[in-house]
């Protein structure tokens, strides 16, 4: 099973504001797309957090629904790290990925600050 590669990002750029905004890169890169509608839409996002695989986004980049719940699990547990101290903001998800991935993160985001996936 392939693990991740997290990129963090932290772009006065993005905004002035606490919420986060998280990128997920599976299927496809998400992070441009991300970029650029929090530039347009949420004012209040002051950090990107982009997830990607080692070997790049594709189809098969997820083997199986175990490899969705391990992947789902570690992006849930980095993003309890660093919404730890700011339990108000809220985490913007964007997410190019098999429902397999998205099914499992629902499951795995208890515990941390609000979602709003887009």
């Amino acid at each position: 099973m392939r693990a991740w590669s997290v990129r963090c990002g932290f772009c006065s750029s993005l905004g002035a504001g606490n919420d986060i905004a998280v990128a997920i890169s599976i299927s496809q890169s998400a992070t441009a797309q991300a970029r650029a509608y929090v530039a347009t839409h949420l004012p209040g996002v002051g950090r990107l957090v982009s997830f990607a695989l080692p070997g790049g986004p594709g189809q098969p980049s997820v083997a199986g629904g175990a490899h969705a719940a391990v992947l789902a699990e570690h992006v849930s547990n980095h993003l309890r790290e660093i919404t730890a101290y700011d339990p108000d903001a809220v985490v913007h998800i964007f997410a190019a990925c098999p429902n397999s991935f998205l099914f499992f993160s629902r499951s795995a985001s208890t515990g941390h600050s609000p979602l709003r996936r887009l």
